[in-house]
């Protein structure tokens, strides 16, 4: 079907737009040919099609159209429409096809450019994986909610559980599977606008209006889709809390998440410990407290692993990122996602960002003693981190300590929605650049796509969200987005890094898509420092 999207008309001229709707495409099946050839229609006398179109006939003559030229306007090679002009003067005409043909170029590239944009506004607020709403939104819906506006509020907070070990045995596919049905079973009771996911395997449903008899009722509906049997096994945790007259959204999902984690024990009790799941873990709730992480620390009880990163172009080792890992009292080695939000929630992340960056400053040193080809490495800073005013100094200050390049470090930094704090991130980047150092915003895809990033902030390299990179096969507006990253970030002079590259598919893909670099389980998961060693740094010759 084609439709009349734009129209403009001579003075004196009726518009009709309005009746140049849902027209059916066979109207100009001869015009087709020309537009295939990227050739210009042109109709001196509409007449003459009495006997051959008397279809296209009828319709332009109502309209009282004696004459027409078009030219197809293509986006990816299809046909997307057409511009033309009616009625023309036949003297005037004459060059008319070549402007119309360069017209219609323009437009192309005008609409592809809007539907990027359009895209990338669109990804801001959704998970791409999912298609429910994401971080950012989520932020912006606490930001945005004011005492009064509604007459109740409920809020059900979702946990899946036993999400690490699914990844680990079943890979991340089954996982990925497991969240897309989370999504849909929760779609058949609440709306697209009420559903958020806030984390890798947690969600966050925000309703409003509703006696608490309805939200009660909504929730135990929902608990019991999930107790249906599918061909993915797996189980929820769930939390809720409903008020009245709801003055502060955030008191609401800090009982949420503590009803749903008091539902969780439910799962682990009987089970093996697990080092997924933190309130098992008693040594790691222990590390809120000042004392015991620095005795932790004192001991050795962190260590730090290093993931490569690989150049596209030659698939060589060009640069590692140390990824922290704490060791708890069995022995056993517990991945950063189960203590950093403790940390962070006790406000003492920052003495393991400091302490992180100082062992780097100090492993490169010795690098550089033994004659090993030393790369860049990467640390990662929190968000709280950076908010300390004397950060820039201190991290300056340990850097002289140790004697150390400053281009041999990059900080890694994670952009949220969280407006309250965004002056303190946009400033506390800006000194970092000033004392030299290189800027990486990391995880820029599903919950972090926003386009304010490129002009509020400046940075050096990009790093997309393997959330991203695992649909790259099946997903065409992953790469449609990735392919408009590469351009803009070839153009401001930033590096474009993928992430969790696992196949060689996805490689193959991101050197057509013009990305700078790689990391991921394809070349190497995250190394200790011996494997790391042996494996990717050389001795000087």
């Amino acid at each position: 079907l084609m439709n009349n999207t734009h129209e403009w008309t001579a003075p004196g001229i009726s518009p009709q737009l309005e009746k140049l709707q849902q027209l059916d495409l066979s109207l100009i099946s001869d015009w087709l040919p020309f537009f295939e050839k990227n050739d210009c229609i042109i109709i001196d006398d509409v007449e003459q099609l009495q006997k051959t179109n008397p279809a296209a006939y009828a319709t332009l003559h109502a309209q009282e159209i004696t004459s027409l030229i078009a030219a197809p306007i293509f986006l990816d090679n299809k046909l997307a429409g057409y511009i033309g002009i009616d009625n023309y003067d036949s003297e005037k005409i004459k060059n008319s096809s070549y402007l119309l043909l360069s017209m219609s170029i323009f437009l192309s590239y005008a609409i592809r450019h809007r539907n990027h944009v359009d895209m990338l506004h669109c990804l801001s607020y959704h998970d791409l994986l999912t298609n429910a709403l994401n971080r950012n939104a989520f932020m912006d819906v606490l930001s945005q909610f004011r005492p009064g506006q509604y007459a109740s509020a409920g809020i059900i907070y979702i946990d899946i559980n036993g999400m690490k070990e699914i990844n680990d045995f079943y890979g991340h596919h089954q996982g990925d599977k497991i969240l897309i049905t989370t999504v849909a079973k929760v779609f058949n009771l609440f709306k697209p606008d009420e559903l958020f996911r806030i984390g890798g395997d947690e969600f966050v449903i925000i309703t409003y209006d509703l006696t608490e008899t309805d939200f009660y009722e909504k929730f135990n509906l929902l608990r019991n889709i999930f107790c249906e049997k599918t061909n993915l096994p797996f189980s929820i945790a769930t939390g809720s809390c409903w008020v009245k007259s709801p003055s502060d959204l955030n008191s609401l999902l800090q009982q949420a998440d503590s009803a749903m984690y008091t539902d969780k024990k439910k799962f682990y009790y009987g089970k093996e410990k697990t080092s997924r799941y933190r309130h098992n873990l008693d040594d790691i709730l222990n590390l809120a407290n000042y004392s015991a992480l620095q005795e932790a620390l004192t001991a050795g009880q962190f260590c730090i692993y290093f993931q490569p990163k690989i150049s596209l172009d030659t698939e060589e080792f060009i640069g590692s990122e140390a990824l922290i890992r704490y060791i708890n009292q069995a022995g056993e080695i517990i991945a950063p996602n189960n203590f950093i939000p403790i940390l962070e929630e006790a406000r003492l992340i920052k003495m393991l960002d400091l302490y992180v960056f100082e062992e780097v400053c100090k492993q490169i040193n010795i690098w550089k003693e033994r004659k090993l080809r030393v790369k860049p490495v990467s640390i990662n800073l929190s968000r709280s981190t950076l908010s300390y005013h004397f950060l820039a100094d201190q991290l300056l200050a340990l850097i002289t300590k140790h004697n150390i390049d400053i281009s041999l470090l990059e900080l890694e930094v994670t952009e949220t929605a969280e407006v309250d704090n965004q002056l303190v991130f946009s400033q506390a980047l800006e000194k970092l650049k000033e004392y030299g150092f290189s800027i990486s915003i990391d995880d820029f895809g599903v919950r972090n796509a926003s386009l304010s990033l490129f002009t509020t902030i400046n940075f050096d390299i990009l790093k997309l969200d393997r959330s991203l990179v695992k649909t790259l096969a099946q997903n065409q507006k992953a790469r449609i987005l990735i392919r408009s990253l590469a351009v803009i970030c070839s153009d401001l002079g930033i590096k474009l890094i993928a992430e969790g590259v696992e196949t060689l598919e996805q490689l193959d893909i991101l050197k057509e898509l013009r990305c700078n670099e790689v990391q991921g389980y394809l070349f190497s998961k995250p190394l200790p420092l011996n494997d790391f060693e042996n494996k990717y740094l050389q001795i000087l010759r």
